[in-house]
Parts: structure tokens; C-alpha cells; sequence
């Protein structure tokens, strides 16, 4: 399905891009999943429900572990061009590059959603 809409664009044609799945939090499908590409674009994230959760590892974890996983792979694998997306800023109204004051390593005003995504909170 969502290779379809993003063939729609016109941005790429439709031979050349493939979309895989694979799990963020598991090191088996990987390899196979960048085998023989040119390029590696990254776009999964956990996103949370409409309600924050209670521990925030449970978005934050999976968007780390899977994007350095994807990284690993796609470097083994000897991909000239990775490009990663993970910030929903560019999408999000409510989403702004203000600064804002933030304490911890985390940045105790940010929500477990913003943090795994890479908007600032």
C-alpha cells in the first residue's frame, strides 16, 4: 500500500523502488532488506496512540535499535547512499525548532513521542 502512494508521487519510478519491512527491534531481516540497493532511505519510527507511554523506552528504544540497525546493515552491505527521516517536524503543526529549556538527557519537557521522532519539545 504505501509503496503505491509513494510510486504515485512521480518522484521515482516504480522499478526502482522497493519498500521492505523489517523489525526494528530484531537483527534478523536486515541483511536481505539492503542486499543489492543503491540507496537506503530510513523512515520508520514508532509513533505513539494519541497517548503518551507510561515508559517512555517503549517509543524511544525501537526508533534507536532500528535506525542503528539499518545503519549497520545498509554500511555491511556497502550502500553508497543512506538518507535517514526521523523527525516528524517537517510534518507536524505543532511541532517548532523554538528552543526550549530542557534538563536530563533526555530533556525532562520532551515527551517519549517528540523524543523518539527527533522533534525538539
Amino acid at each position: 500500500m504505501r509503496a503505491a502512494q509513494v510510486r504515485a508521487t512521480g518522484g521515482v519510478r516504480g522499478e526502482e523502488l522497493e519498500v521492505v519491512v523489517a523489525d526494528l527491534m530484531s537483527d534478523d531481516g536486515w541483511a536481505a532488506a539492503v542486499d543489492g540497493c543503491e540507496q537506503v532511505l530510513h523512515v520508520a519510527s514508532p509513533m505513539g496512540e494519541g497517548v503518551e507511554p507510561k515508559d517512555p523506552d517503549v517509543l524511544i528504544r525501537p526508533a534507536r535499535e532500528g535506525t542503528l540497525r539499518v545503519l549497520r546493515a545498509a554500511v555491511d552491505a556497502g550502500v553508497p547512499r543512506i538518507g535517514l527521516n526521523i523527525s516528524t517536524c517537517g510534518i507536524s503543526p505543532t511541532c517548532t525548532s523554538a528552543p526550549r529549556p530542557t534538563r536530563g538527557p533526555r530533556g525532562s519537557g520532551s515527551s517519549p513521542s517528540a523524543t523518539s521522532s527527533g522533534c525538539p519539545r
